[in-house]
């Protein structure tokens, strides 16, 4: 299976924010699919600084089976939520409170009940991020933006899980087949709160997990949605043999691919380092465990460091 660094280019597009509204629960049932028996990303839209976070709702995400860093007001540290006490449920920020340089304080109003919980969080820098708690907004954003389209699978293997006996699993497609956004809903961690349900043509469905604004997130590099989907098909761009489209499906290079043929296969080098000679300008791609060399804008000669890639 090829592997790619934690880097990607998203489009930027910037959405106002509506009223958040539910028509069902934002957590739903974190079964998809069927399982075996036993970078930096430019986001939809700007990150919401800490400064603004008053009067924004926050959800706990199903995530774990406690809260570490949350607690009702009160109560000590140590005596964190149980994990039924708070998933699902939405809190809107009252306050949030700097009392040291590393150590930040948020109080939520429960909607449903009007108790105020309080989260604490440490960190040595301007960006912050509390454990199990997901902005409202980014939820309901995307499911607004993706939900029931349909894109095509720029990656051959996506998640399935089955609460019942807590198994993990994967939905494995064809790179570039046509998939359709069946729901999206709460994930499972802060730095990647959405989850998107993808469903094949023949009703088989997987998951992917992402960020969606980049809020409440300290994070550097992520998996965005282009790194999962395309709204287009690259076979309809491109009029290329059919030899490169097998290579690239199946995500590894050929001597004499073009750059952009094999940018399409690894779309995400570790580091690119280039030197123009005598002859002509030279590439080193590292990715992992594969160095592959372009001359004039060709793959020249690739090194395979691991079983796992192939060069025909």
């Amino acid at each position: 299976m090829r592997t790619v660094s934690l880097k990607l280019l998203a489009a930027v597009l910037m959405l106002s924010c509506p009223a958040v509204a539910q028509d069902r629960p934002l957590v739903e049932d974190l079964g998809v699919g069927s399982t075996e028996a036993p970078k930096k990303v430019s986001f939809p839209y700007d990150p919401l600084p800490t400064d603004q976070w008053v009067g924004e709702e926050f959800i706990f995400l199903p995530q774990s089976m406690r809260y570490p860093l949350c607690r009702k007001q009160g109560q000590p540290e140590s005596k964190s939520l149980a994990y039924n006490e708070a998933v699902g449920r939405i809190g809107v920020v009252q306050k949030l409170e700097v009392a040291k340089l590393v150590k930040t304080t948020i109080h939520l109003k429960m909607k449903d009940t009007g108790e105020i919980l309080t989260c604490t969080t440490y960190s040595d820098s301007k960006q912050i991020s509390f454990m199990g708690l997901g902005l409202v907004k980014d939820i309901v954003l995307a499911r607004k933006r993706y939900e029931g389209n349909s894109y095509y699978a720029n990656q051959r293997i996506f998640y399935t899980y089955d609460p019942s006996t807590d198994k993990w699993g994967k939905l494995e497609v064809k790179r570039f087949s046509p998939l359709k956004v069946a729901k999206v809903s709460a994930g499972t961690q802060a730095h990647s709160p959405v989850r998107v349900v993808v469903e094949t043509e023949d009703g088989r469905q997987g998951f992917f997990e992402m960020p969606f604004s980049g809020t409440n997130n300290t994070m550097d590099t992520f998996l965005g949605f282009d790194f999962y989907l395309l709204e287009k098909d690259p076979h309809t761009q491109h009029k290329w043999s059919k030899k490169v489209w097998k290579a690239i499906e199946e995500g590894y290079v050929l001597i004499g691919m073009t750059e952009a043929q094999m940018k399409m296969a690894m779309p995400s080098p570790i580091s690119v380092t280039t030197n123009v000679s005598k002859r002509g300008e030279i590439s080193i791609w590292r990715f992992y465990k594969l160095t592959v060399t372009t001359f004039r804008g060709k793959v020249e000669s690739a090194t395979v460091h691991s079983t796992r890639q192939r060069i025909p």
